[in-house]
């Protein structure tokens, strides 16, 4: 894989859930992107896959990467449940449910092990979503994603599966590299993984940590910003079914994923 390939997926972790944002649950200071809502059809897919890959995790808890596994996991089903509330695409408190059953899950895979018990209760939760029993202590009301998990755990999404991700990263370069026309069915198919990556722009925005001075603090932000507004700009010309504007698309996702990530690697 090339340097640029690797720049291009690694900073295609930044974008985000703007809903979010703007009902105080992140860093925004209210000049950030506004992009429409994940589709309700998208967020159910998104805890499908979710669920999938953390009860592969818990059948294999001798792995070195199962912990690492089910808190990624994890971070993107809590980041579609709470988008979804707050969007109001579907009940509100079985939403939060779902949201709180994945924080509580990550939780329980903290460090290098897993509280069984705990994570296999928690995954049940996720796993009878969207008929998830709302839970009384349950509250419809934006929960700081970015407290509830670390920002290696967020871009562990786009790993490989076998190190714990979802495989977007091979995913995206090999769409980046395409030559040919895309092909409607594989526009399609990356629309889910298109607005996972929006989601994830909220939390890794608030997560600033590389950036050291104020203006890269400014910096990041902006260029998550964009990141955000290209990765649901890529969402809506997969739904178009768009091949043009879907490739134009991805090169400036590619572009400034790799200015982002040459000033913080």
């Amino acid at each position: 894989m090339t340097t640029h390939a690797r720049l291009l997926v690694a900073g295609a972790l930044a974008p985000a859930v703007v809903f979010w944002l703007l009902a105080g649950g992140g860093t925004s200071t209210g000049d950030s992107p506004s992009p429409p809502a994940v589709p309700q059809a998208a967020v159910a897919g998104v805890v499908k896959e979710a669920v999938k890959n953390i009860d592969a995790a818990l059948n294999k808890p001798a792995d070195k990467i199962t912990a690492k596994r089910i808190r990624a996991n994890a971070c993107i089903a809590a980041l579609a449940a709470q988008d979804a509330m707050l969007n109001k695409e579907g009940d509100a408190t079985r939403l939060a449910t779902v949201r709180d059953a994945a924080i509580k899950l990550a939780q329980a895979a903290a460090g290098k092990s897993v509280h069984d018990a705990e994570a296999r209760k928690q995954a049940a939760v996720l796993a009878s979503f969207p008929n998830t029993e709302p839970a009384p202590d349950a509250k419809a009301a934006p929960v700081d994603l970015k407290d509830k998990f670390a920002l290696a755990d967020v871009m562990r999404v786009f790993d490989k599966a076998n190190k714990g991700g979802q495989g977007i990263e091979v995913q995206l370069v090999i769409l980046q590299q395409q030559k040919r026309p895309y092909r409607p069915k594989q526009m399609a198919d990356f629309e889910v993984n298109a607005y996972k990556t929006a989601m994830i722009a909220d939390v890794s925005r608030g997560q600033d940590e590389k950036a050291t001075t104020k203006a890269d603090k400014e910096q990041w932000r902006q260029w998550s910003d964009e990141m955000q507004k290209l990765a649901v700009e890529l969402a809506q010309t997969a739904r178009a079914k768009d091949s043009k504007h879907f490739k134009a698309t991805i090169k400036k996702l590619s572009d400034n994923c790799a200015a982002c990530h040459e000033r913080f690697k």
